[in-house]
């Protein structure tokens, strides 16, 4: 049997994170998580396109044979962009409590009802998997959450902003793949056509 202890006492203002402040129409609180969202960005440019782990990331994710032919232990890669992923995970967790919510979810569901998981596919996706972009399509993806919370109603209903998502993320995915395949109309020559006059 397991005897109930007390609780200390914590401290509500310990548990919020610090911001600052802009003095910009009347003042704008800007978030700690914010100024680490740009630095863990600018890390994994870094690390991403300057280091051997990054292209070796790459070409593990381009095709894992090719991988394995190289050399490249696959499974220590997948382990480590995994271990790089929960931790970014979880400062994005911190940041959602420290900064806005201050208080802790005791359930699991909490945040797959929240779509945090789609939210973040339509952000990656549209910031073409740069960390860089992420930042600024984050953002935009953000404040579109925020405005359909915020005029939520019976003009409103809450499922138009996964709606509106969709409708930007389909037609960037669209466009990337005609990017990659792009379409060519050859006409073929008319076989009834008058042979060119030989040159003399």
């Amino acid at each position: 049997m397991y005897s109930r202890r007390a609780l200390p006492m914590v401290n509500v203002r310990s548990a919020v994170w610090p911001a600052a402040t802009v003095h910009v129409h009347g003042g704008v609180a800007l978030p700690l998580g914010a100024g680490i969202a740009i630095l863990v960005a600018a890390l994994l440019w870094v690390l991403y396109s300057r280091t051997r782990f990054g292209f070796e990331a790459a070409v593990l994710g381009d095709s894992p044979r090719a991988a394995r032919y190289a050399g490249i232990r696959t499974r220590r890669k997948i382990i480590a962009v995994m271990a790089i992923s929960g931790a970014i995970a979880g400062l994005g967790g911190a940041s959602q409590d420290g900064d806005f919510r201050h208080t802790l979810d005791a359930d699991p569901n909490g945040m797959q009802r929240q779509f945090y998981g789609y939210s973040g596919i339509v952000v990656a996706a549209l910031a073409r998997y740069n960390p860089l972009a992420v930042v600024l399509v984050a953002f935009l993806i953000g404040g579109l959450q925020n405005a359909g919370n915020s005029l939520q109603g019976p003009d409103f209903p809450s499922g138009l902003v996964g709606v509106i998502q969709g409708i930007i993320l389909f037609p960037a995915l669209g466009g990337e793949l005609l990017v990659l395949y792009r379409i060519r109309v050859s006409r073929r020559p008319r076989s009834d056509a008058a042979p060119a006059p030989e040159a003399t």
